[in-house]
């Protein structure tokens, strides 16, 4: 796995210096390892086997000439085993990557919808600012679905477009301090947040952002200024 992740950073590096405008700058960072199945969730990498493997996967990336954002996961366990794990001044320009859903599962599970809200308000936010002890998390994966309250197909009824909203706009305020509502204790806010997904095919509102948008009223540039027009906020 090291050995490909160093080829894949050799082949951006070339595709940075051959000139061609369609691939130079095409990429920004490289993720040496998506959602490995840590101990967080009933799996057997080791925190040990992990820690040794970003060293290493880090060191060989950066040996082929790659200065980009080099990505690591939390194994959804949250900042306790990467604490000080690929800290500056040695190594540089590292970003934590955590996936966090409300739709499988755990604290939110039996909440009504309106009190999921409150959940990122009061314990997620708080939790990404405090996560860490560097301003290092990225929120890679997450989506406005809740468990049990999206059901597939068809639009929102009643204040569903109210809760849409105030959902979205709780969410990026915790991953993103950039926004309206963003977390101002702890080591820091997160360092932004992806949205999962763009479009699907079933046409969910929780995981289809362009079918959020639209049933949220939201404003397709969710800037700060945009989001707080909105009657939500934490």
């Amino acid at each position: 796995t090291v050995a490909v992740l160093a080829e894949i950073a050799r082949r951006v590096v070339a595709w940075d210096a051959s000139g061609n405008a369609s691939l130079a700058g095409a990429v920004a960072g490289i993720e040496v390892l998506n959602e490995p199945w840590t101990p967080a969730v009933g799996g057997p990498v080791t925190y040990d086997l992990l820690r040794d493997f970003y060293v290493r996967a880090y060191d060989a990336v950066r040996e082929q000439g790659f200065n980009g954002t080099i990505w690591v996961s939390d194994g959804f366990a949250g900042s306790g085993p990467w604490l000080g794990v690929l800290a500056p001044p040695q190594y540089t320009d590292v970003l934590l990557d955590s996936h966090l859903y409300h739709a499988f599962g755990g604290p939110t599970t039996n909440m009504t919808a309106w009190d999921t809200v409150r959940f990122v308000c009061d314990q997620d936010g708080p939790g990404v600012a405090g996560r860490t002890d560097a301003d290092w998390v990225v929120v890679g994966e997450w989506s406005n679905a809740v468990t049990k309250r999206n059901p597939p197909g068809g639009r929102l009824q009643g204040g569903a477009a109210s809760w849409l909203r105030a959902m979205l706009v709780a969410q990026l305020g915790a991953w993103d301090g950039s926004f309206a509502g963003g977390p101002g204790r702890g080591a820091g806010p997160g360092k932004g947040s992806f949205f999962w997904n763009f479009r699907t095919e079933t046409g969910e509102a929780g995981w289809d952002l362009l079918m959020l948008l639209d049933q949220a009223g939201a404003p397709p540039q969710l800037s700060t200024a945009a989001l707080s027009e909105f009657e939500f906020s934490c």
